[in-house]
């Protein structure tokens, strides 16, 4: 005999979690005018890319 498959109905993520809301972090600017602003030159004159080390552990530090 054929087993009878029962329809098991998928819930999607948006039942199960809260949409989040869409924060406002640029006080209205577009994107373009977001984009368009750029930070001073503090370490060197038109330095593209800054590389930060963060170290997480003490023993880390010790040793550096």
């Amino acid at each position: 005999m054929a087993k009878k498959r029962r329809e098991v109905k998928q819930e999607k993520l948006t039942d199960i979690c809260p949409v989040r809301k869409k924060r406002d972090r640029f006080d209205g600017l577009t994107e373009d005018e977001v984009l368009a602003k750029t930070l001073p030159d503090h370490l060197a004159y038109d330095l593209d890319i800054v590389i930060v080390r963060v170290i997480h552990r003490w023993g880390d530090m010790i040793l550096a």
